[in-house]
């Protein structure tokens, strides 16, 4: 939620380009991910994600079904090939973003 109020707090600007462009705009960046699957921060495919969320709508997602599966693939290949230490390191990290996520739902609710 934090992303869509920080593209919103910018100035939502896709919000006047159509639903139809989006989508395309969106499989393109999807497509192109697939790649270079290192490059998982994409701000322009995360603007357009916000956009989609502030009108209501799902990424095309049933577009770019091969494109997932490759970047799962790419992702557990890159999982099973670390070391111990390496996945202790990601673990601890997750839990962190975790409680730090689920704190601040705490304190929205309250």
């Amino acid at each position: 939620m934090q992303l869509v109020q920080d593209y919103a707090s910018r100035g939502r600007s896709l919000e006047k380009v159509p639903t139809d462009q989006l989508r395309g705009e969106w499989v393109a960046l999807m497509r192109a991910w697939v790649t270079n699957p290192h490059e998982f921060r994409n701000p322009q495919r995360a603007d357009i994600e916000c956009e989609f969320t502030l009108r209501g709508l799902e990424p095309p997602y049933e577009m770019v079904v091969d494109e997932f599966e490759a970047v799962t693939r790419f992702i557990s290949e890159a999982i099973e090939n670390m070391d111990d230490a390496e996945k202790d390191r990601i673990n601890t990290q997750i839990a962190s973003e975790l409680v730090d996520f689920l704190s601040g739902e705490k304190s929205r609710r309250n």
